[in-house]
């Protein structure tokens, strides 16, 4: 049998030891700075994961989500962090910025913002697992039916991008879907970074194909460092909406996104069903397909 070497036996003891997340002061400092756009904090449980939220009441049967990014997931190249909590949460800002009138939701990652245990894997190489997706469409049937909710925009930044289209393609009720910075190819992204895969993670690039038909916007930093233009570009061609993919000049990976996000999303009603459907039937062949074998 071959012997692992300390480094990995560390980084292995890292993934299976439950680490306490964010400390009080990140998850007040939040939820304080959500009260003041008018915001209310929760968490909302979804099976093995505990979701951070901050909510505003709007008008109408729409539902804005911004998804974050994958926040403080490592220490160092190879070392999980103990806690995942934005440094700069671009996310959070793009939803505190959303000028409209419609219900608005702010949706963490597992492990930031909050008090308890949690398992590194779910911002490591799980960033994008079967698990975690189903824990965000609980949240968003549950959000969707106190809303009295039927259309759903969703707009993600960086891993929360990649997030939000695995969402996209598995649901039937979404109207928009918008990136910043977002890793689209996860496979491409390793591979050009030099990082190891996320192995037990889906990867967005394989569901583009079911969101040809999907208004959509995806915005490139023309200084990233992060996440490769190719990752979101490829990810652009796959869907068939090429123009899709905007460069913004100058920024780098942090934005600040909502300085320039335009709060315009397009109103085109998707296939006809039934509130709170999770899969449309135009899907599900190509979600069965993609799933086969991950």
């Amino acid at each position: 049998m071959t012997s692992l070497r300390p480094i990995q036996v560390l980084l292995l003891l890292l993934l299976l030891t439950p680490f306490s997340c964010a400390p009080p002061s990140a998850k007040e400092a939040c939820t304080a700075l959500g009260m003041r756009y008018g915001f209310i904090q929760k968490e909302r449980k979804a099976g093995d994961y505990t979701l951070f939220t901050l909510e505003k009441e709007g008008k109408g049967k729409r539902l804005h989500v911004y998804i974050e990014g994958d926040g403080h997931a490592y220490l160092s190249t190879g070392i999980p962090s103990h806690d995942p909590t934005p440094l700069a949460p671009q996310g959070l800002w793009l939803a505190l910025h959303d000028p409209t009138n419609y219900h608005v939701c702010y949706l963490a990652r597992p492990g930031q913002f909050v008090n308890q245990a949690c398992d590194a894997a779910a911002w490591t190489y799980g960033r994008m697992s079967k698990a975690i997706i189903a824990s965000y469409n609980t949240v968003i049937n549950s959000l969707m039916r106190e809303k009295g909710a039927t259309e759903l925009v969703l707009v993600g930044f960086s891993g929360g991008g990649g997030i939000c289209a695995l969402l996209a393609a598995m649901r039937s009720d979404v109207i928009f879907l918008g990136t910043c910075a977002g890793n689209l190819s996860i496979e491409t992204w390793a591979s050009m970074q030099n990082l190891d895969p996320l192995w037990d993670s889906l990867d967005p690039i394989s569901f583009a194909a079911a969101l040809s038909n999907l208004p959509q916007r995806h915005y490139i930093a023309g200084k990233d460092t992060v996440i490769p233009a190719q990752c979101i570009k490829e990810f652009c061609q796959k869907t068939g909406h090429p123009e899709s993919c905007i460069t913004i000049q100058g920024f780098q990976h942090t934005g600040p996104w909502h300085k320039v996000w335009k709060y315009s999303y397009t109103n085109t009603p998707p296939v006809s069903h039934s509130p709170g459907q999770t899969q449309s039937p135009r899907l599900q062949k190509a979600h069965r397909s993609n799933l086969r074998g991950t």
